[in-house]
């Protein structure tokens, strides 16, 4: 039996995450979790459908992974669990630096 208004359609499907927490409870090992989404692209249209989360703890600040390049995803190096902890820290301070310490008005 056909789908009631069924069209051929070619495309492409991918896996991205779409939201990233870091839970840094005070007395705690900070958490990041990734939640991920399966999006399906073609002609007709694109679609999205959460599929999960993955999580990992920074228990061991000196886990390296490799960095990669956003457009081609070729590796450009290496980064470490603390490095992203200081990245987020100083992130983190330059927006609250910034929020808290507005432009002088000009007169």
């Amino acid at each position: 039996m056909p789908h009631y208004s069924e069209q051929p359609a070619s495309g492409a499907s991918w896996q991205r995450a779409y939201k990233v927490t870091i839970d840094n409870g005070l007395h705690t090992i900070p958490v990041v979790t990734f939640y991920e989404a399966e999006v399906v692209s073609t002609e007709l249209g694109t679609l999205s459908q959460h599929k999960g989360h993955l999580s990992e703890s920074f228990s061991d600040p000196t886990v390296a992974f490799p960095l990669l390049n956003v457009e081609t995803g070729e590796e450009t190096g290496m980064a470490t669990y603390q490095d992203i902890y200081v990245i987020l820290y100083s992130l983190y301070r330059y927006l609250a630096k910034r929020r808290d310490t507005p432009p002088e008005e000009v007169v």
